[in-house]
């Protein structure tokens, strides 16, 4: 199967799937486009961030429940 091949049923199936093709090499330059991804990424990130729970915060999660019950049973 040859490149051009590729580029047919490529487009046949954006197509198929109700997709616009591009014909032409897009407006924004290459940095405009590496900022706009860093930017999106930036926010992903923090969202991230604030969910993550590590693996250590697992660990010291785990470790205080059962020197919980190790005291509970002490008594």
């Amino acid at each position: 199967m040859t490149m051009n091949n590729w580029i047919e049923k490529l487009n046949a199936f954006l197509q198929f799937n109700g997709r616009e093709i591009l014909h032409k090499s897009g407006k924004i330059s290459h940095k405009v486009a590496q900022e706009l991804a860093y930017k999106e990424y930036d926010k992903f990130r923090k969202k991230q961030d604030v969910l993550l729970i590590s693996d250590f915060d697992k660990f010291l999660e785990n470790d205080k429940i059962l020197k919980e019950i190790g005291s509970d049973k002490n008594e």
